[in-house]
């Protein structure tokens, strides 16, 4: 969209219009990743992919971010809301697979 915006002559800007920022307080984080890590977790929906940054970020923070990961890929069913969400999670690393639903996946 901003090619033929910016070739009739407009100023383009990318504008963040919202930020999500981790709550204070990440103690349910902490335990949905302990549940994970001990098996009591079976299913688990991302509704965006900022989400599944912060369960990321709170799990390098906690120093099982690879543990997580194999967490996610070998026990847990992993499922996106939308492509976009979809498409951070398989572009994680390594890449989890994902049960995607919405437009377009």
């Amino acid at each position: 969209m901003q090619v033929p915006v910016h070739a009739g002559g407009a100023l383009v800007e990318d504008l963040c219009l919202y930020d999500w920022a981790l709550p204070e307080d990440v103690t349910p984080l902490k335990a949905l990743i302990a549940d994970t890590l001990a098996g009591r977790i079976d299913v688990m929906l991302f509704t965006s992919q900022i989400q599944f940054r912060h369960l990321f970020e709170v799990a390098r923070s906690m120093q099982v971010e690879g543990a997580l990961t194999d967490a996610l890929r070998d026990h847990v069913v992993v499922g996106a809301v939308g492509p976009v969400c979809a498409r951070a999670i398989r572009a994680s690393s390594p890449p989890l697979a994902t049960l995607a639903a919405g437009a377009g996946e």
